[in-house]
């Protein structure tokens, strides 16, 4: 069986949040037993089910790493001011995803390249 989305409209302008895959980003990243950002499959399946868990989890994995790798110049930044660029720029370039998990893919982002 397939799990379609839950697609909510922000009440803040017309872009359009899938709600499910944001929290399951912020489960699979902030979700897990350690305080650390990390991957946390089973946080997914204990907050959205195993079914939606193992539907999402490519997508979370992408995310992940995307976020890991994203490009930033240490040059010009910082870990904090980096951390900004990275949540700025992946909240433009991922509008389905909610504030809370642009937050956690930059606090991923943050952690790992530390």
């Amino acid at each position: 069986m397939m799990v379609e989305p839950d697609v909510t409209l922000l009440a803040q302008g017309s872009q359009i949040v899938d709600e499910q895959l944001s929290r399951a980003v912020v489960a699979y990243l902030l979700g897990g037993r350690y305080v650390r950002p990390g991957e946390s499959p089973d946080a997914v399946a204990g907050a959205l089910g195993a079914e939606a868990a193992e539907h999402l989890l490519p997508r979370l994995r992408e995310l992940a790493r995307e976020a890991v790798c994203w490009p930033v110049n240490w040059q010009e930044n910082d870990d904090v001011s980096a951390m900004r660029v990275v949540e700025r720029e992946i909240a433009g370039a991922h509008p389905e995803l909610s504030a809370e998990a642009v937050r956690a893919l930059s606090q991923y982002f943050s952690f790992c390249n530390r």
